[in-house]
This record gives structure tokens, C-alpha cells and sequence, in this order.
């Protein structure tokens, strides 16, 4: 799980999402903003009930893919509040095309700097 710090609260979660530019890599979205003056960058992931209709099932891909972001994104992007969108499109089973798509999220991050 990632730290309570990186984590989203409901209305600075909303507020972020309408605001958001979205970014498509390899078939996955991500919604990037900038942070706010004195806050620390926020993750968040979700899933649509399209994938699943069980929640059981949209929250084991949820921990698996946050797992991902805590070694592929926390940390190595300081000033932008990212959720990933997962509606399904790319199936979930090669869990490399997330970390390829983690990776490519940073460089581009990195050098709109």
C-alpha cells in the first residue's frame, strides 16, 4: 500500500480528476496534475466495474497495480498528482506493459520540467 501521505482524501481526489490532463501510454491512462504549493504528490488508482462486476476481483487489480507504483512512480515524481485509470482495454496479465507505461510516464514528466 502506499503511504498515507501519497494518498488521495475524497474531495482533493475529485477536484484533481476534473482538472486532470490525461495521458495514454500503451493503452493504460493516467490523469496527471501539478501539486499544489506544500503538499506532497498523490496516487491513485482506479478501476471501472466494466472490468469486473465483483469487488473483489476491481480490488486485488487495485492493490496489484498500486504494488506497481509504489516501486515504479512514488519517488521518482515530486510535483504532479497522477491516478491511473484502468478501464480494461489492455489486459491485466502482463504486468511488464504497466511498468514500461510507469517508466515512459516519468521521462515524459521529467522533461516538461
Amino acid at each position: 500500500m502506499i503511504a498515507k501521505i501519497h494518498r488521495f482524501t475524497t474531495n482533493l481526489f475529485n477536484r484533481v480528476f476534473r482538472k486532470s490532463k490525461r495521458i495514454h501510454i500503451n493503452g493504460f491512462t493516467f490523469a496527471v496534475s501539478p501539486v499544489w504549493k506544500g503538499r506532497n504528490p498523490r496516487f491513485a488508482v482506479v478501476v471501472g466495474k466494466k472490468v469486473s462486476k465483483k469487488a473483489v476481483e476491481r480490488n486485488r487489480l487495485r492493490r496489484q497495480i498500486y504494488e506497481i507504483f509504489r516501486g515504479n512512480l512514488v519517488g521518482k515524481i515530486v510535483d504532479k498528482n497522477v491516478i491511473f485509470i484502468y478501464k480494461g482495454a489492455v489486459k491485466f496479465t502482463d504486468r511488464q506493459k504497466l511498468i514500461r507505461a510507469c517508466q515512459i510516464l516519468v521521462q515524459k514528466l521529467n522533461n516538461n520540467k
